[in-house]
């Protein structure tokens, strides 16, 4: 379609092309607005085109519509539009700017893509694009504009990992704790001996004699890095293994072995009493026992950190921890419902640092501080205690299926009264056999006023 009319506006005589599509009627009025619009018995539709005066005073239609970009983790953007068919048309600009509509640079290109590099972190840019003629005194308006905004910066991906011990007599337990710079999704321990792990803070048991080289490969966004620590871990052998005697402290009248209780007796439900007594300070309810050992016995996709997330989701737990409570009151009470005392000044900004750091989150501490506990030929004593009080709890949660006392057929106050009790009967016990007998002989009389 085109018309002339006699008089156009400000008395100019006014030109201008636009092709309709077959359905439409031409019937109606036309106005310029910017774009070309038309008023329709079939309603209103627009035009992606621009006016301008040609060279002899009359107005050219530019149809242009910037139709894609693509960017890459570089920040190089690759943009693209349609090619506009007139024959005016010499080449294209791409303008870009920092500010929507203020376009600093400029690009002259006779094609109808273009690749540029965005330089800064996390910075958006405006882009828009439009045609001219060779000599730039015609253009077409600038097009529809988009937006890009670069990446952010990010630290190159540094592995790095701790050992809590180095040295030992097998079986040696050690925490491998991952101390990486950067982003990190994903994680491959190797231990030296063929086994692997893939997680954040990993315990491994060496069972025969050896020094061990261990690795540990993280990968994120911006790549991988593998670290690498050679002979780090040595194992030794029990002193007098052919009279079957092995290396031992005696704390009491108990005997621990190698700073670790065996794991044939750290079965499912002394790991969750473990959890109870370390996150709340008592003994458990048998039927909450139960349901969290039932979950890591049938389901794999549970283990002791899990357990011990799903505590926090508790509201009992969100009591003792609110969620503004800060890092260093939380590993305060952990050491004394651990380790019944105060933490070490080491001990502290240890654990300081790997929860502010991100690379534990406080589920996994409690998992990881009690496992460094049955590692740490220092926290010898501390642990007798913690066995003992174990002993107690598990004692305390069979007495209630013994005898039939189910935590949700108790009434509020009793289930009060019940944690209560589980709380006291831990209190008197200490690194001394003695009072874990004496506490889980006294177990009958606490609880007989729920029978």
């Amino acid at each position: 379609m085109k018309r002339c009319p006699q008089q156009g506006w400000r008395s100019h005589r006014l030109c201008f092309e636009a092709s309709v599509a077959e359905d439409k009627t031409e019937s109606g009025n036309i106005e310029m607005l910017g774009l070309l619009e038309k008023n329709t018995r079939r309603g209103e539709y627009s035009f992606n085109a621009i006016l301008r005066y040609g060279a002899a005073g009359c107005l050219i239609v530019l149809p242009l519509m910037l139709l894609s970009f693509s960017a890459n983790a570089d920040t190089t953007v690759t943009f693209a539009w349609d090619a506009v068919d007139d024959s005016r048309v010499d080449h294209y600009e791409l303008n870009y700017g920092l500010a929507s509509g203020q376009y600093e640079n400029q690009i002259i290109t006779n094609l109808t893509d273009i690749s540029i590099d965005l330089i800064g972190y996390e910075k958006t840019y405006y882009i828009a694009v439009r045609a001219c003629d060779s000599a730039n005194t015609v253009c077409s308006d600038y097009s529809n504009e988009v937006s890009v905004t670069t990446s952010a910066k990010h630290n190159p991906l540094v592995a790095d990992f701790s050992a809590s011990v180095s040295s030992g007599i097998a079986p040696l337990s050690v925490i491998f704790s991952e101390q990486s710079i950067g982003a990190v999704t994903s994680r491959n321990w190797s231990f030296g001996d063929g086994e692997t792990s893939g997680a954040g803070t990993a315990v491994h048991t060496y069972t025969a004699p050896g020094r061990y080289t261990v690795s540990l490969t993280v990968s994120g966004p911006d790549g991988s890095d593998s670290e690498t620590k050679v002979a780090l871990i040595n194992v030794q052998e029990a002193a007098d293994s052919d009279s079957g005697t092995t290396d031992a402290t005696n704390v009491g009248s108990d005997t621990v072995m190698n700073f670790v209780v065996d794991d044939s007796v750290r079965d499912n439900a002394w790991r969750v009493a473990e959890i109870y007594i370390a996150t709340m300070s008592y003994a458990p309810d048998a039927e909450g026992l139960e349901y969290w050992v039932n979950r890591i016995d049938n389901d794999s996709a549970w283990d002791p950190t899990r357990v011990a997330q799903s505590f926090f989701d508790q509201t009992l737990v969100q009591e003792l921890y609110p969620a503004d409570m800060d890092d260093g009151t939380f590993i305060e009470a952990l050491y004394f419902n651990v380790f019944g005392r105060e933490v070490d000044s080491a001990g502290y900004y240890y654990w300081l640092d790997e929860l502010q750091s991100g690379r534990l989150q406080r589920n996994e501490m409690i998992i990881a501080l009690i496992e460094g506990g049955w590692v740490n030929a220092d926290a010898v004593s501390d642990m007798a205690r913690f066995a003992n009080r174990v002993e107690v709890a598990l004692s305390f949660s069979d007495y209630q299926s013994e005898y039939g006392i189910g935590y949700g057929a108790l009434t509020p106050q009793n289930q009060a009264y019940l944690r209560q009790v589980g709380q006291d009967v831990l209190n008197s016990v200490t690194d001394d056999a003695a009072t874990r007998d004496s506490a889980i002989a006294s177990i009958p009389e606490r609880l007989a006023a729920l029978l």
